[in-house]
């Protein structure tokens, strides 16, 4: 199956199921990326001229961790449900950014996909016990780092792209100048720290938190691990399936057309 050398534009959607309506329906649009592999291509071409292999080097995981606050987003924070909001980024969420879900439960509170916006915010509205990753790529990882004291957790195929930098290069399927050039970017621009106590989960995967529970459902093509999850069968968050006009299908080595449209059928 041919596939693209990079990525083009993404989506997020979040869906939210009202008992009276039957099925989920469109709740918000998370996430307009339309200049997304502009974007992408430009940052590795101004990256790899003069790359040097010493700034390329991988910052070290701290168990420690940094010291953590709560943070108000106040109006950044969009309420889905009693349990369920959004801390919404930049320019509602476009690339760089992205929009991070919020999950409190008695015991414990998630967020999915911290974004570039939360590590320059330090932090979120909640005490993180787990980061939740829907997949490998750089604009879903950031807080990795920043919640060095949290549990992250991600599908097994992907576990590569967090716990290693090279890891991820190899989802992209970058090589030479562009592959060193765009190690540089993620590290630098998306706080890239390796997570080398990362957990895989699987497909129908259930974490408890307490009043409040997620399911993992693996929506592999986007990547070979590439998942949603289903949150107190409330709100279903879709990451990266893209059904914009940019969309629905963009590419990196680990990206199949053929698993992808099986994922939006399954959806």
């Amino acid at each position: 199956m041919p596939r693209a050398v990079l990525p083009g534009s993404r989506m997020e959607r979040v869906f939210r199921r009202d008992a009276s309506q039957g099925p989920a329906t469109s709740f918000i649009s998370a996430s307009r990326r339309t200049r997304w592999d502009a974007d992408r291509l430009a940052w590795i071409e101004r990256s790899a001229d003069g790359c040097d292999d010493s700034v390329l080097r991988r910052l070290p995981y701290d168990a420690r961790g940094p010291r953590m606050t709560l943070i108000e987003w106040g109006e950044d924070e969009r309420k889905l449900t009693d349990r369920v909001s959004v801390l919404v980024g930049s320019e509602n969420g476009r690339y760089p950014s992205g929009n991070t879900l919020v999950v409190r439960g008695e015991s414990e509170c998630f967020v999915i996909d911290p974004s570039v916006d939360v590590v320059a915010r330090r932090g979120a509205p909640v005490k993180v016990d787990v980061v939740l990753n829907s997949h490998a790529h750089e604009d879903h990882i950031p807080g990795n780092k920043l919640f060095a004291t949290a549990r992250v957790c991600i599908h097994e195929d992907d576990v590569p792209g967090v716990t290693s930098l090279d890891g991820l290069m190899d989802i992209y399927g970058l090589e030479g100048a562009a592959r060193e050039g765009f190690k540089r970017v993620v590290v630098d621009e998306f706080s890239f720290a390796p997570r080398p106590d990362a957990e895989g989960f699987r497909d129908g995967a259930v974490f408890d938190l307490g009043g409040a529970v997620i399911e993992a459902v693996h929506l592999p093509g986007h990547t070979r691990g590439h998942s949603g999850f289903r949150v107190a069968n409330e709100v279903f968050f879709l990451s990266d399936i893209d059904l914009t006009g940019f969309g629905p299908y963009y590419g990196d080595t680990w990206s199949d057309l053929e698993d992808f449209e099986d994922s939006l059928r399954r959806v």
